[in-house]
Order: structure tokens, then C-alpha cells, then sequence
């Protein structure tokens, strides 16, 4: 069994290693470039901003991914396969994009709130939070649930229909 790949019969379990260490690699080398390199170097905000907004949402995509994988979106009709490859790569982006705003807001506002907001020891703690995100194993993949019964399955089960409720009607008007 190679780094790389599992022999797995499970896609699940898939550590995918070459999916998750980049997103902590660019948080490293964040810190490093925030620690070493002078304040406004073009080399510095490339890099930061490009984790600051990929980094971690590519960490925690990665542990959700098989997951999100198991259901993919239902193409539009008359779409081509490139059509479904495009969304989707949209969609990964947009996600990752996202989860990592949300995630940089939380850190920065518990720095905040501790009175140690720094860029060193924001970053420092997006990468470790990274690197355990890009760590953690994959989320099972679980069959699609089953639909709710119709109310005669229901019935017959012996689970009672649902009453409607009548709606709240007002005694007066209210000036």
C-alpha cells in the first residue's frame, strides 16, 4: 500500500493524500512567509490571500468530499459531460471558498476576543487547524435514506395520521 492510494475496498476510507497535504503545505508555508518576509511583499499577500481563502475549506472539503461525491448533482438536460465536470469544479470552489471565510471569521474573532490577534498567530493556528483537518479521515459514505411512507403505509403501520391545526383566529381587532 502506497501513500498515494489505498488498496481499500471502501472509496470512503481513501486517505487521498495527495487531495489533503496541499492545503496544509500552503499553510505552512504561510506562516513561514508571515514570519520571514518583510510587511506588504507581493510574494506575502499572494500567499496568504491564497490560503486565506483556500487553505482551509480545501482542508475540510477534503473530509467531506467522498461524501459529497456519493450524490452528485443531477445534470440539466442537454447537458455534456464537460457541462457536469465544469459545475462541479464550480462547486468545490464556491465551497471551499466559503467554508473558508467562515472558518478564518471564527478564528479571528476567538483571537480577537482573547485579546492575541496578530497575523503570526492567525495563521499560525489556521495551519494547525488545517494540517488536522487534512489529517482526519474521510467521512463514511451512507446509502441514500429511504422516502418517507405514504399516510395508507403509515396507517397500516399503526402510526396515526397527522391532524391539521386549525389556525388562530383573533378575538378583536387590535388598534
Amino acid at each position: 500500500m502506497s501513500l498515494f492510494t489505498s488498496s481499500s475496498a471502501n472509496a470512503a476510507a481513501d486517505f487521498r493524500f495527495v487531495e489533503r497535504v496541499p492545503a496544509a503545505v500552503l499553510g505552512w508555508l504561510s506562516f513561514a512567509a508571515v514570519a520571514l518576509l518583510p510587511d506588504r511583499h507581493p510574494a506575502l499577500i499572494i500567499l496568504v490571500g491564497t490560503y486565506l481563502l483556500l487553505g482551509p475549506g480545501m482542508a475540510v472539503l477534503s473530509i467531506c468530499g467522498p461524501a459529497l461525491r456519493a450524490r452528485p448533482a443531477a445534470a440539466p438536460p442537454g447537458a455534456t459531460p464537460r457541462d457536469h465536470t465544469v459545475s462541479d469544479w464550480c462547486e468545490w470552489l464556491l465551497l471551499a471558498v466559503g467554508l473558508s471565510l467562515a472558518i478564518d471569521g471564527l478564528v479571528c474573532t476567538g483571537l480577537l476576543l482573547g485579546n492575541q490577534f496578530a497575523a503570526l498567530q492567525i495563521i499560525g493556528v489556521l495551519a494547525s487547524l488545517t494540517s488536522s483537518a487534512a489529517l482526519f479521515p474521510p467521512l463514511p459514505v451512507r446509502p441514500p435514506s429511504e422516502p418517507e411512507p405514504a399516510e395508507p403505509e403509515r396507517e397500516a403501520a399503526g402510526v396515526a395520521p397527522a391532524e391539521p391545526v386549525a389556525p388562530i383566529e383573533p378575538e378583536g381587532e387590535v388598534r
